[in-house]
């Protein structure tokens, strides 16, 4: 959750711009997607989230 700020992304999840940071920190673009992918589905909260369902 904490690169969440370093990126947006169109409305199909692709990113469509990110802080050089971001870039420095991970500098593979299938590795930035794939954390892009699992922050997006963590918001919408959806199937393929990684966390646990808050009681």
């Amino acid at each position: 959750m904490a690169f969440s700020g370093m990126f947006q992304t169109d409305p199909n999840g692709t990113i469509v711009a990110e802080t050089d940071t971001f870039k420095e920190i991970v500098p593979n673009a299938n590795d930035r997607q794939a954390i892009a992918n699992i922050i997006l589905n963590e918001q919408n909260g959806n199937n393929q989230s990684k966390g646990s369902k808050c009681e």
